[in-house]
């Protein structure tokens, strides 16, 4: 199953598990089929080839570094792409590479609008913007409620289909705030696991242990240990 996603313009690890192969994969290659030449030709870019690779139970899983400039070059414009990719290996002494474990991605884009509206909580374009209704920390996942901007929870129902936004800074009570709906997001001290998805937790935490109560509702997708994608998602009842 490949990665559901990559992200305009950000350096991220892409992963995907197929069926292994008879074979190891030393020395393969992995490349994005980017369109067709002039003659109808594929156009193929090897965006990196620094494999690292596992095999269990009759299934490969394999990762590797994607540089976001790279994409931006091979694509030419921040949108929606679909792209196939192709794991080319070749045998030791060979020259002729087997057939291609194959599969696709989406490119997402990374862009958000800024819209700065101050008063009574308000979703505008990307941002969910309000006065804070108590001191709010960064990083934090926040919903409007009567008294402004407030933590989210994943043990309040209402909190379930909510619009949310992520605090990018501190805030105390009734500043305004512009919290992302969505946003690529870094924090040096975050160490997050690409494996994983980040879920809702209690008081607007981020977290990645999955919520065995309340309602489960993944806001983000690791692009990188230090690096998040906040894009929230249904929530689903528990």
């Amino acid at each position: 199953m490949s990665q559901q996603f990559l992200y305009w313009g950000i350096d991220q690890i892409f992963s995907a598990t197929v069926d292994a192969p008879a074979t190891g994969i030393d020395g393969a290659t992995f490349r994005f089929d980017i369109g067709l030449d002039f003659r109808q030709n594929p156009i193929q870019t090897v965006l990196n080839d620094d494999i690292t690779a596992s095999i269990a139970e009759g299934k490969l899983t394999f990762s590797l570094p994607i540089n976001g400039a790279a994409l931006v070059s091979a694509l030419g414009y921040e949108g929606t792409h679909t792209l196939n990719w192709q794991l080319r290996i070749t045998l030791s002494g060979s020259s002729v590479p087997l057939p291609p474990i194959q599969g696709s991605v989406q490119v997402k884009p990374s862009f958000g609008e800024t819209v700065v509206i101050v008063g009574t909580p308000t979703v505008q374009g990307q941002l969910l913007t309000g006065p804070a209704g108590a001191a709010l920390s960064a990083l934090r996942v926040v919903v409007a409620d009567d008294s402004g901007l407030a933590y989210a929870d994943k043990d309040t129902p209402a909190h379930a289909a909510a619009a949310i936004g992520l605090t990018t800074q501190s805030a105390a009570q009734g500043d305004t705030v512009n919290a992302p709906l969505v946003a690529v997001v870094n924090d040096a001290g975050w160490n997050w696991d690409a494996t994983l998805p980040i879920w809702l937790g209690n008081s607007g935490q981020l977290t990645q242990v999955a919520p065995s109560n309340g309602f489960s509702r993944q806001v983000a997708t690791v692009l990188f240990s230090d690096t998040i994608f906040f894009e929230p998602q249904e929530a689903i009842l528990l």
